[in-house]
């Protein structure tokens, strides 16, 4: 019969040792794609606050 090629402990430690490396890269990459999202949305608000027009009562009405 032909060769079977069979997977020992130290094969299959080292795919779940990159497995779990690129399972962690992929949660840092995506948190700080969230942070720096969050970072600019908050910023365009606090720039759309600031050109907006506030009537007597104090809310705001945007000037586009």
């Amino acid at each position: 019969m032909g060769k079977e090629i069979q997977l020992t402990r130290g094969n299959s430690g080292g795919v779940a040792l990159e497995y779990i490396m690129v399972t962690t890269f992929a949660l840092a990459t995506t948190l700080l794609a969230l942070g720096y999202l969050s970072k600019t949305v908050k910023s365009r608000f606090a720039e759309l606050e600031a050109t907006s027009i506030r009537t007597g009562s104090g809310d705001a009405i945007w000037d586009p």
